[in-house]
């Protein structure tokens, strides 16, 4: 099960355990934004996908500038790289 918000995340994870079900034993659970306020306070930690946001955003913002200044930024999509924070909601504790 995939969710693109932390608090979500974390009410899966809650209302899993409350119907009593084991995370990650009966299900996995994935967050993307990697919020450590969120990822390394749920219970288990929750594994996510660490986008770089902070990094993504600086990049928008110079295209945008370099597109207003006339520098031609090119069309269609541009790919960043992203990297899987694996914590207890994916795998057993060890």
């Amino acid at each position: 099960m995939i969710w693109h918000e932390g608090d979500r995340c974390r009410g899966v994870l809650d209302t899993a355990r409350d119907l009593g079900r084991d995370v990650p034993g009966d299900l996995a659970v994935i967050g993307y934004d990697d919020w450590e306020l969120l990822t390394q306070n749920a219970r288990p930690p929750l594994t996510s996908i660490n986008a770089n946001l902070q990094q993504l955003g600086r990049q928008a913002a110079q295209r945008v500038f370099d597109a207003i200044d006339g520098v031609d930024v090119g069309t269609g999509t541009h790919q960043m790289p992203v990297k899987l924070v694996i914590r207890g909601s994916t795998i057993a504790h060890r």
